[in-house]
C-alpha cells in the first residue's frame, strides 16, 4: 500500500514537453501508465518540435534529442532513435532502387521543415555527410504526414525508427541505403536542476526514462 505521505506527494500538475511524433508514440503512453498508476497526478504536455527551456518555460520535465550541456538542468540519457530512407514498393517498382546517396538527386523526396529555420532539415548519413535532397516532392512540418506521404508512395523519405519501423516489418516500406545510415540520435529526459524534487515530477522524469528503456528492451 502506499502511504498517505507518498500520495500526496504524487498529487498535483507535471508539465511536459516533448516532440510531436516522438512524443505521441513514446512519451505519451508513459504519461498514461503514470497517471493510471498515480491517482491524483495530472499531466499539462505540450507537443512541438521546437526545443523549450524547461527553466524558463516552466517546465517540469522534458524530452529531446539534442545533446546540450545546462548546469541548470538535470539530464539523463535514455535510449536512441535511429534513421534510415524509406520507400514504398510501389515507387521502388516506379523509380528503381537508389545504389547510392547520389542517386537522390534524381528521384523524389520529402522534406521536414525545420522550425528553427523555417527550412527542411539536412538528411544525415554515416561519416557525418548531410545531404539536400531537392527539388522536393513533398514538403511538411509534421513529421507522420511525411511518413503517411512515404507510404502512399509519393516520394522516398528519410524517417525516424519510431515511426518507420512497424511498416518496414509489415513490408509497407522498403529501407533502402541501409549502409550509409547515420548513427542514431540519443535520447534525453531532462528536468530543472532544483531541490528537493516533488515527488511528482521524480515519477513522471522515471516514468519516461523506464518507458525508453523498455521500448530498447523490446526491440533488440
Amino acid at each position: 500500500p502506499v502511504s498517505p505521505d507518498t500520495q500526496a506527494g504524487s498529487i498535483g500538475r507535471v508539465r511536459v514537453t516533448a516532440p510531436r511524433s516522438l512524443g505521441r508514440l513514446r512519451v505519451l503512453p508513459a504519461l498514461n501508465r503514470a497517471v493510471q498508476l498515480n491517482p491524483g497526478l495530472s499531466i499539462d504536455i505540450r507537443l512541438s518540435d521546437e526545443l523549450a527551456d524547461v527553466v524558463d518555460g516552466q517546465i517540469d520535465v522534458g524530452v529531446r534529442m539534442v545533446f546540450f550541456r545546462d548546469n541548470r538542468v538535470v539530464v539523463r540519457k535514455v535510449g536512441s532513435v535511429g534513421f534510415g530512407v524509406y520507400g514504398s514498393r510501389t515507387l521502388i517498382r516506379r523509380t528503381g532502387m537508389p545504389q547510392r546517396v547520389t542517386d537522390l538527386a534524381a528521384l523524389p523526396t520529402t522534406g521536414l521543415i525545420d522550425h528553427s529555420t523555417g527550412r527542411p532539415w539536412s538528411w544525415f548519413f554515416s561519416s557525418d555527410r548531410r545531404v539536400y535532397p531537392e527539388p522536393f516532392a513533398f514538403v511538411t512540418d509534421d513529421p507522420e504526414a511525411e511518413c503517411d506521404a512515404v507510404l502512399s508512395g509519393v516520394a522516398f523519405g528519410q524517417l525516424p525508427d519510431y515511426l518507420a519501423q512497424r511498416h518496414a516489418k509489415a513490408r509497407r516500406l522498403i529501407p533502402v541505403l541501409e549502409s550509409d545510415a547515420p548513427a542514431p540520435w540519443d535520447v534525453y529526459v531532462y528536468r530543472p536542476q532544483r531541490g528537493p524534487v516533488p515527488l511528482r515530477v521524480r515519477l513522471v522524469f522515471d516514468a519516461i526514462a523506464d518507458a525508453f528503456r523498455q521500448d530498447a528492451v523490446d526491440q533488440g
